[in-house]
């Protein structure tokens, strides 16, 4: 966020800010990553002054201007009022050496069976403030599962207002820890439906 506030601000892009005592500029990540996890497609939503900005293409070439080299834009849009998105699915990568993928194998083939089948498959939610856990059926929430020999495991996940699966747990459903991972863990794609 204090990025892209920047990168308006260079750019002369006029921000709307909140009312009150603390203004702050109205912008919003409707699907904010986790701790850890790389994005190659979040999603911003800034408002700003109508009258004061140009069109995409030239709002899009000043900001690629001012923003670091390893931050994207890869598309831009402009629209009159406030406009809200939901995230309604959205994929992971959990990338492995080519050499741990035939032990993973096995795993991944049994658990898409289980999906297929309707066998539940549970992890176990832990709240560490309130100190307690409950048990979440994961098949309400993965829609795909695929071993991708050359890079890892690709999962799809729904996601609803009741909420959907964590990485920690998608972790455990995979029996992997994250220290075996070849890198990150990467938010590959997401569906969005405006509000």
């Amino acid at each position: 966020m204090r990025v892209f506030i920047r990168t308006l601000i260079r750019a002369n892009v006029q921000i709307c800010y909140s009312e009150g005592f603390n203004p702050h500029p109205k912008i919003t990540l409707p699907l904010p990553r986790s701790v850890g996890t790389e994005s190659v497609c979040d999603r911003i939503c800034i408002l700003v002054q109508r009258d004061a900005i140009g069109n995409q293409d030239e709002v899009k070439a000043i900001l690629e201007t001012e923003l670091p080299a390893d931050i994207d834009i890869v598309s831009l849009r402009i629209e009159d009022g406030v406009v809200k998105y939901a995230p309604r699915w959205v994929e992971y990568l959990f990338p492995l050496d080519a050499s741990k993928v035939d032990r993973i194998e096995t795993r991944v083939s049994e658990l898409d069976v289980r999906l297929g089948e309707g066998d539940p498959i549970t992890a176990q939610r832990i709240n560490n403030k309130k100190r307690i856990s409950k048990t979440i059926l994961l098949n309400d929430y993965i829609l795909e599962l695929v071993l991708e020999p050359l890079s890892g495991i690709r999962v799809k996940c729904m996601l609803s207002p009741n909420g959907t699966v964590r990485i920690d747990e998608l972790l455990a459903m995979l029996e992997l820890e994250i220290e075996t991972l070849s890198g990150p863990v990467t938010r590959l794609a997401i569906d969005w439906a405006s509000k």
